[in-house]
């Protein structure tokens, strides 16, 4: 979370745990619910977690909130949603979607894994959903 390592709002073993997996499963969620996403993919979401958990003008305590309408630049949403065209999920609105009985996100029943292509068809969708 280098952004923020000056003036940080979070601790070293929140940037430890946002970086340490290499498939980045934080807080019982699993960006790998349908297969591993892309390393490029990655970097976004992992960016994002930093940007939540270690900006001082942002920070909020990761697994207990849920940031909802939080604007994003449009270059950003649309370098996000580049990114991850290719990968795959499940689920369209991850807070609501996935099947959370087990404890961790997996895959609602009679769901496919397609791209975020296909699921979100552009970067507005994708960012909004």
């Amino acid at each position: 979370c280098k952004l923020w390592s000056e003036k940080a709002c979070c601790t070293e073993e929140t940037t430890r745990l946002i970086h340490s997996d290499p498939e980045l499963m934080v807080y019982g969620f699993n960006f790998s619910h349908c297969k591993p996403l892309s390393p490029q993919c990655i970097r976004h979401f992992r960016q994002e977690f930093c940007f939540f958990a270690c900006s001082p003008n942002a920070s909020y305590p990761l697994g207990r909130h849920r940031f909802h309408g939080v604007p994003l630049c449009a270059g950003d949403c649309k370098a996000w949603f580049h990114a991850c065209g290719e990968d795959l999920t499940c689920a369209k609105d991850w807070f609501k979607d996935f099947d959370w009985d087990s404890g961790k996100n997996v895959c609602p029943a009679n769901s496919d894994c397609i791209t975020f292509k296909e699921m979100f068809g552009n970067a507005k969708t994708f960012c909004e959903s």
